[in-house]
């Protein structure tokens, strides 16, 4: 057979494909379990970068010290590569681009309908949620599906929300920007927020007082209490020094069900809207200022922090 039915892999190519996705690099030069190892070496970098995501230049050198290790590993596999009759499927660039597609579908539809990772930036849902933390939130029943700002498909919610859980949800005032905040009041439930005290359809909810918490942007301790909603606990914080009446509260749909006054506010929930609070009560711009939470901006139902 003549040598110019004979195939290798380019070197320079190799070392593009490296680069820009590692094992895109390995399969065009045929190395099928470099491939692999790579495919788990990527993964392993973007999971550190997200738990690092407050020191962005973490996740920059390692996916730089990836990208550098394999483009040169590629590019000496290549020029090492014996040149073959049979060129394998998986080494050509519709191949890559194959399985390149085929392994994103599933992580898309998995980040789509089932769960979704967020950073927090906020210190709104402190001390539950500290700021910069991450956050692992349950979609798949609450209609919104979206994959990275992209909206994919709208249906009614359909999973159970209960007062107390942790809700991300389309903000109201901007729909591109997604808050994560306590759901406090169901369709038709009358929330009263009154001199720092919460009620809900009348009965005042339980709190405990847990000591102080050291706020570390404000260098100033707050009182901690733990609140009680049905069998759902959790802790918030409180400044005694600031008034409980909202300040430059917004107009928003339903405004003429809620009453504001110099010791804070009630409203009556509408249908197919809730209504929410930040933890840290007397620093969170929630529902007390822009209103409910329409049913379709909900977008899932915060199960992991870290």
């Amino acid at each position: 057979m003549s040598n110019a039915t004979m195939w290798a892999p380019k070197p320079w190519l190799a070392a593009v494909l490296g680069a820009i996705w590692q094992p895109g690099g390995m399969l065009y030069g045929a190395s099928v379990g470099w491939a692999i190892g790579y495919f788990f070496a990527a993964l392993v970098v973007a999971i550190v970068a997200l738990i690092y995501s407050s020191q962005p230049v973490v996740g920059i050198v390692l996916h730089v010290s990836l990208m550098t290790i394999c483009a040169v590993h590629a590019y000496r596999r290549a020029k090492q590569y014996q040149s073959v009759a049979q060129r394998p499927w998986y080494s050509k660039l519709f191949g890559i681009a194959l399985l390149y597609i085929l392994m994103a579908i599933p992580l898309v539809l998995f980040r789509t309908f089932l769960y979704e990772p967020f950073r927090f930036p906020s210190a709104s849902m402190t001390p539950s949620i500290p700021r910069n933390a991450h956050l692992i939130a349950s979609k798949w029943g609450y209609g919104n599906y979206q994959a990275y700002g992209v909206p994919v498909l709208r249906t009614a919610i359909t999973a159970p929300l209960q007062r107390g859980d942790l809700v991300v949800f389309a903000n109201p005032i901007d729909p591109s920007t997604n808050y994560v905040k306590r759901l406090i009041g169901l369709p038709g439930d009358h929330i009263v927020y009154r001199d720092k005290i919460l009620s809900i359809n009348g009965a005042q909810i339980k709190r405990e007082e847990q000591g102080e918490h050291l706020d570390q942007d404000e260098l100033r301790y707050f009182k901690m209490f733990s609140e009680s909603i049905g069998e759902k606990s959790y802790s918030i914080m409180i400044d005694e020094s600031v008034s409980t009446a909202p300040l430059k509260v917004g107009n928003f749909p339903h405004k003429e069900l809620c009453q504001y006054d110099a010791t804070g506010f009630s409203c009556k929930v509408p249908l197919q809207s809730y209504l929410v609070l930040g933890d840290n009560r007397d620093n969170s711009y929630d529902s007390r200022y822009w209103g409910f939470v329409p049913a379709a901006n909900m977008v899932g139902v915060v199960k992991y922090v870290f």
